[in-house]
């Protein structure tokens, strides 16, 4: 009987936030984030720390699953990644040698 490896991972993810002050814009740019893999994991309704005068904003939390492939390579570091009107600098990933150290590959030999 051949046994199979089994490798265990976790998902691993990367998060993004977009505020906006109208419900209208912030559909909007929900629907552009959504083409480009993007799920909502949470949305506010606050008072806006930054304005004068008590005025209110949407903040949305979203993310989307960590690919590997997708990762920015050494050159593209420090590239804008843009949704709709907003810029996001992008975050350095490990690169694929380093991902390998994350699991632990063992061979289970059969018991006598």
């Amino acid at each position: 009987m051949t046994k199979m490896a089994t490798v265990h991972a976790q998902q691993m993810w990367e998060y993004m936030s977009i505020t906006r002050k109208t419900e209208d814009f912030l559909v909007n740019e929900l629907n552009e984030a959504g083409k480009l893999g993007w799920e909502l994991v949470n949305v506010s309704h606050h008072k806006d720390l930054k304005s004068v005068g008590g005025t209110y904003c949407w903040t949305a939390v979203l993310k989307r699953p960590l690919i590997p492939q997708l990762q920015p390579k050494p050159s593209d570091l420090g590239a804008i990644v843009t949704v709709g009107s907003e810029s996001f600098p992008s975050i350095e990933h490990p690169t694929s040698e380093e991902d390998a150290s994350i699991f632990e590959i063992r061979r289970d030999e059969p018991e006598e």
